[in-house]
């Protein structure tokens, strides 16, 4: 499973960062999450020319050996909204038209109360892979307009059982079990539980909204406690980082609560805010998102360094290291369980 970042820019787009979109891939499988306009254009882009444009992800040491593969419109099957903001829809009508894919639309629901969630897709097809596994669900999350977070789980895919290991620990403790036959426990060990999961949405409180809720059930089915915020649940967080409050802005005169209180008051957060939530739910890895024009998205040493100093600002509350700014092309991969 991967997540390409098709646009990473916020209200305006500029000449490194489209309009939001990125493709979430699972086997082939591809579902896009909101569709800026030119959302098309950026996946002809990279199919034409992908040893150029791809972006490595700079948390796996791996993918230096490996050949990105960029996702294909023709496997796109789903696309998921969070908002109608344009610069998160505009490029719907022209995919639509030119991949025909199908966009999958929750329940509507009153966007005031943050406390429920709804299922869209449930994964229901054991023993199989790619989009048939995957479940997903959403809950209105606070911006300037009706918003929701996304949040998807992947079934665990059976790995191959070691039983020539496995018989020996069974048989010697069926007494213990009170089982006669302890091998039928086999298939139990085999399936395991849960999943990899991700979050999206932009937002300006996503701690107050039921993916929290989501989390928090994941953990008791892991059996690990609500209260340790280091539990590691969610693989990955995908969180908006509109703003930040930079060495450059405080030599001008501003501040961090200055920032925060501008970047809450048009509906969006900051690299903080973004950490905050992913430590609260117990997030592997944490990529920041949906990034004012201000901040370029390229591979120049000026533009890194900006980045470089955004990313820390998360880094400092998250807690650990494993944090990425998204960039146009960067690809994500999420290991199976």
């Amino acid at each position: 499973m991967d997540v390409t970042f098709l646009g990473t820019a916020s209200a305006q787009p500029s000449t490194t960062r489209n309009h939001s979109s990125l493709a979430l891939r699972t086997d082939g499988d591809v579902w896009l999450f909101d569709c800026g306009e030119a959302t098309q254009h950026q996946l002809i882009r990279m199919n034409g020319d992908p040893k150029t444009l791809a972006v490595r992800d700079p948390m796996d040491p791996s993918a230096a050996s490996k050949d990105i593969v960029p996702p294909k419109m023709s496997r796109v099957s789903a696309v998921f909204l969070t908002h109608l903001h344009g610069d998160d829809c505009f490029g719907l009508p022209g995919f639509l038209c030119t991949g025909g894919s199908v966009v999958r639309i929750g329940e509507e629901r009153d966007p005031i109360h943050s406390d429920w969630y709804w299922t869209i897709i449930t994964g229901n097809e054991e023993g199989k892979s790619g989009a048939s596994r995957l479940t997903v669900q959403a809950s209105p999350i606070p911006h300037t307009v009706p918003t929701v977070g996304y949040f998807i789980t992947e079934s665990q895919i059976p790995g191959r059982l070691r039983a020539d290991q496995i018989t020996p620990i069974l048989q010697r403790n069926k007494g213990a079990l009170g089982l006669k036959n302890p091998m039928i426990l086999l298939s139990k060990i085999k399936n395991g539980e849960t999943s990899p999961c991700f979050d999206f949405g932009d937002t300006s409180n996503a701690k107050d909204s039921a993916l929290v809720k989501l989390a928090d059930e994941l953990k008791k089915q892991d059996g690990t406690s609500n209260s340790n915020d280091k539990e590691c649940v969610v693989d990955l967080v995908i969180h908006e980082a509109t703003n930040s409050c930079l060495g450059s802005d405080i030599a001008m005169g501003l501040t961090l609560d200055s920032v925060e209180s501008t970047t809450i008051e048009h509906g969006h957060s900051t690299p903080q805010m973004a950490a905050q939530f992913a430590r609260r739910v117990g997030a592997g890895r944490l990529v920041l998102n949906h990034f004012s024009s201000r901040y370029k998205g390229d591979a120049e040493e000026a533009s890194l360094l900006v980045m470089e100093e955004v990313r820390q600002l998360a880094v400092d509350v998250f807690g650990n290291d494993r944090v990425v700014c998204a960039r146009d092309f960067m690809n994500v991969g999420v290991p199976s369980k």
